[in-house]
């Protein structure tokens, strides 16, 4: 499961990480999907938590994201997969 708030909430112009949570084996893969606002980036850290940081661009990072945090635990027929839509507001 993905364990982490699925609120997430930044400042244009201000530095932020947000650590995404997973729970259960083995240690999922975790991806992003959809567009995060400029200055920003998500990267999987390789042990179940992945991180989304940076500055959103004060011109160009305000608004509301909406995206997914997929994890995928597993491989083959014991691949097991589930999301998360996470809601980055940038007011």
């Amino acid at each position: 499961a993905i364990t982490s708030d699925p609120n997430v909430p930044a400042v244009a112009g201000r530095a932020f990480t947000f650590l995404v949570t997973t729970s259960g084996s083995p240690v999922p893969t975790l991806r992003k999907r959809h567009p995060l606002p400029k200055g920003v980036s998500f990267v999987n850290n390789h042990n179940g938590t992945g991180t989304l940081s940076g500055t959103p661009n004060i011109r160009r990072g305000i608004g509301v994201y909406h995206v997914t945090i997929t994890a995928t635990f597993g491989h083959g027929k014991s691949k097991h997969v589930v999301t998360q839509a996470l809601i980055l507001t940038v007011p």
